[in-house]
């Protein structure tokens, strides 16, 4: 079996709230994703527009509220919540190593429940991604960007062959905006994208933007 990096922390104190909704509180980070045995639960804009099988959280109050589809009580079930505390973090990233580290491989991983995204990479060249699984990322599954992003160089001969995605890209539908691509690469000169699955993706499968030049991208399903 592969590593499994996990991005969730198992929430099992709740406590009736109004009806069917349940809360708990000391949610001090902004928690994208809410799982219900591994069920994804979808946000609702606010806590009085919440219907059966949806989540709301209160950033100032820090309180996540809960209505299961059945109407039960959470703590009767595995309840976890994505948790990386900061934005644009990354479950695997160069940038913990110190940004712009070049000639890393990654290989035969899985990542799950990714609060931001699953790989970050960010100034480093010659970055390898191969033959890794991930489930669940609220924004980009693999993203690598360059210096449209400020960084120094460009992640010129990235490599990303033979990874399965499922169920990412998030942030598009909660935000509206752009990204949340499952792979994205920005401005690499030479690059290889080949024989990636992805599946259920809210934003575009695979991009290459901002000069990205002299690359393959090929059987990619």
């Amino acid at each position: 079996a592969k590593p499994v990096f996990l991005g969730s922390t198992l929430i099992s104190s709740w406590t009736l709230y109004s009806g069917a909704i349940y809360e708990t509180t000391g949610i001090t980070w902004m928690a994208n994703m809410v799982f219900e045995d591994c069920a994804f639960i979808p946000p609702a804009a606010s806590r009085v527009a919440m219907t059966a099988g949806t989540f709301y959280l209160d950033t100032g109050a820090q309180v996540l509220y809960v209505w299961l589809s059945a109407g039960d009580n959470p703590s009767g079930h595995a309840m976890e919540v994505s948790s990386v505390t900061a934005k644009y973090y990354a479950m695997i990233q160069d940038g913990l190593l110190g940004v712009g580290h070049n000639y890393l491989t990654f290989d035969n991983l899985e990542i799950k429940y990714a609060n931001w995204s699953g790989f970050f990479f960010s100034g480093g060249h010659h970055i390898t991604v191969t033959n890794c699984t991930v489930l669940y990322a609220y924004d980009n599954a693999i993203v690598a960007v360059g210096t449209s992003q400020g960084y120094a160089t460009n992640p010129d001969g990235f490599t990303a062959i033979g990874n399965t995605i499922s169920n990412t890209g998030f942030f598009r539908t909660t935000a509206g905006a752009s990204g949340a691509e499952a792979i994205a690469v920005d401005g690499p000169n030479g690059f290889s994208i080949e024989r990636n699955s992805v599946t259920t993706c809210y934003g575009e499968g695979i991009t290459a933007v901002n000069t990205a030049q002299n690359g393959d991208i090929s059987y990619n399903i």
